[in-house]
């Protein structure tokens, strides 16, 4: 039913057509025990398994055991599958990494891993014991030994874990840095299985979990204020979909019969909803493997009202991913050097990756003819007057609203849906009223950005006629540090032929991992900000 009366609050119904939504919500009584276990048995495995003679792959060796037992009771006797997946990149990873031809092969094996994703292509049939190994094996098929779901649903996040695998075992030998201890099937498996971002990420490279496991550290504060954190969005989203019913309205077509004024304020909630949904998903993922002592990207960066550029808006959303595309797909595809080119790959990956559907396609192509406008608008020299930032914000949060209601919420035919309310008179008026409260609304976004410090990712701002901000300055000391240390290193691997990282107790050794593995620590500089030094100083991070 798409609308059931359950739950706890005093309003009867609650909109239950958001499949993801439902599945979660549904599953927490189960995830939070099941988060506080995993937690537990990987602690007391890893302070059993410590002994001197296995060196600090204790931790890694627990979240192994941990995220097999995990992945068995997910998907039963298909973990057989998902084994078999890791053996195929890892020997891909064991046969080509440092060679030319890596970086196509993984490619052409993702590619190969989404059409096995999509039951159009592959039906989930064809992946069971009793299709490859006939009927006597059919028993392997059904309860109780399937687990909870199909292993399949699990494929599209493990590609990424699995390309990052293979891709930074391929640069590191590229780079002369020596690989073999690090690049084990043993750490391959252990962060493709890894039980926190199993289900729903976020995404964390592989050099980042490695590192991160061989030194891990206790959470504090910073653990409890953000359950808090997370403890509030899942009461705003329970109560948001006892209080609005975007998918029962949009399946019986109810938009095609609001005015302009009331089918704008539907689509508008409609997106925010969405973003709580994802917000409370990942920061659950999150949380439990902060819990776990691994720090992942949080995947949320702002509010969704709180951007009005694409850039900006890809940067915040979905956070862990577009660091992942960046880093293995933008870049090595020519990244700003090419532009359009590598834009329009990266999001024709993204909407296959998602599904392929003629929406998501649509919403890609859309993606990456906006960016190019708003790439020609950096281009120009000078800061534009901020009346023009305002009304060009304005525009392009109409578009992201346009744009993500097509990708990932009622699709084509429910934008075909609003045409009839738009054609109205009282359309203007309401596209005016919204302009003008956009306009005000980008002014505060734009001080806020003052404040924080982000004002220079702005296109166009006026960023540098202005006192710096506290944030700012800090910014360009540790800049100025950046490249004193970089200096050095260049240094210190020029008399290293074997490229060995500095040590671990240098300031030298804390400076490569800090930075290397493009996350914000403790005396580090912000993603951006070592992206952009990056590009200046030709230096790249393997």
């Amino acid at each position: 039913m798409w609308w059931t009366q359950d739950g706890i609050y005093p309003f009867p119904l609650i909109d239950n057509g958001e499949i993801q939504w439902r599945d979660f919500r549904d599953s927490l009584p189960i995830l939070l025990p099941a988060a506080v276990v995993t937690v537990v048995m990987s602690r007391l495995l890893a302070e059993r398994m410590d002994t001197p003679g296995h060196d600090d792959t204790a931790r890694i060796r627990a979240a192994l055991l941990v995220g097999g037992c995990f992945l068995l009771v997910l998907h039963g006797t298909g973990s057989a599958f998902v084994l078999a997946y890791a053996g195929l990149f890892y020997t891909l990873g064991r046969l080509l990494a440092g060679r030319a031809i890596c970086i196509p092969m993984v490619w052409l094996a993702a590619a190969l891993c989404i059409a096995v994703a999509d039951q159009r292509i592959l039906p989930e049939e064809s992946m069971q014991f009793g299709s490859l190994l006939g009927p006597s094996a059919a028993f392997l098929d059904a309860a109780p030994f399937t687990g909870v779901y199909h292993w399949s649903h699990s494929i599209k996040l493990m590609l990424l874990r699995s390309v990052s695998f293979v891709l930074d075992w391929h640069w590191a030998l590229s780079s002369g840095r020596p690989g073999e201890c690090r690049y084990t099937f043993l750490s391959s498996l252990t962060h493709l299985l890894y039980a926190p971002t199993f289900l729903a990420g976020p995404i964390i490279t592989f050099d980042d979990f490695v590192d991160q496991c061989h030194s891990a550290k206790p959470p504090g504060r910073r653990l409890v204020w953000y359950l808090l954190q997370l403890v509030i969005a899942l009461a705003m989203a329970e109560s948001a979909w006892h209080l609005y019913f975007p998918f029962a309205m949009a399946r019986v077509e109810l938009l095609r019969e609001m005015t302009p004024r009331l089918a704008a304020a539907a689509v508008f909630l409609t997106l925010n909803m969405m973003w709580l949904k994802f917000l409370c998903m990942w920061r659950f993922g999150r949380a439990w493997a902060m819990a776990d002592g691994v720090s992942v990207p949080e995947n949320m960066q702002r509010c969704m009202c709180n951007n009005f550029s694409l850039t900006g808006f890809w940067r915040g959303w979905h956070s862990s991913f577009n660091r992942w595309l960046v880093r293995y797909l933008y870049v090595p595809l020519g990244g700003a050097r090419r532009k359009v080119a590598a834009s329009a790959a990266t999001f024709l990956f993204v909407a296959a990756w998602h599904d392929l559907e003629v929406k998501l396609m649509a919403w890609g192509l859309l993606n990456v003819g906006f960016l190019w406008l708003e790439g020609a608008a950096a281009a120009r020299p000078g800061p534009w007057p901020r009346a023009v930032l305002g009304i060009a914000g304005s525009t392009y949060i109409l578009v992201l609203m346009t744009v993500n209601l097509i990708g990932y919420s009622t699709g084509l035919a429910g934008l075909a849906a609003l045409l009839p309310a738009a054609a109205q008179w009282q359309a203007l008026w309401v596209l005016g009223g919204a302009y003008l409260t956009l306009y005000c609304g980008i002014q505060v976004m734009l001080e806020l950005r003052k404040l924080d410090g982000t004002a220079k990712e702005i296109v166009g701002f006026d960023y540098f006629n202005r006192q710096k901000t506290p944030y700012e300055k800090m910014l360009q000391k540790k800049e100025e540090e950046w490249r004193e240390h970089l200096a050095e290193l260049k240094e210190y691997y020029a008399k290293d032929p074997e490229k060995h990282d500095p040590p671990h107790g240098t300031a030298l050794g804390h400076f490569v991992r800090v930075n290397r593995n493009s996350r914000l620590l403790p005396n580090g500089l912000p993603d951006w900000k070592v992206r952009e030094l990056e590009a200046v100083d030709g230096w790249r991070w393997e």
